[in-house]
């Protein structure tokens, strides 16, 4: 397993201590872990044969397009 370290908002912080550790991992790199492990799970790159068909490309995927990130 390799560790990266990673810079977040602080209203993304607050987010993660309001809603979900304690819920989904004990602290923050085990709920961000379980986070991006669902994520990836949900959008089929932890299945068999890799990276689904008809996945969206990497340009929609920017944080401007997505509701959940905060300035």
């Amino acid at each position: 397993m390799k560790k990266i370290e990673v810079s977040l908002p602080e209203g993304v912080v607050e987010i993660l201590d309001k809603e979900f550790v304690g819920k989904l991992g004990e602290g923050y790199s085990d709920t961000l872990r379980n986070i991006i492990m669902n994520w990836l799970s949900e959008q089929g790159y932890l299945a068999k044969g890799g990276k689904p068909k008809d996945h969206q490309s990497k340009e929609e995927h920017t944080p401007e397009n997505q509701p959940f990130y905060t300035s």
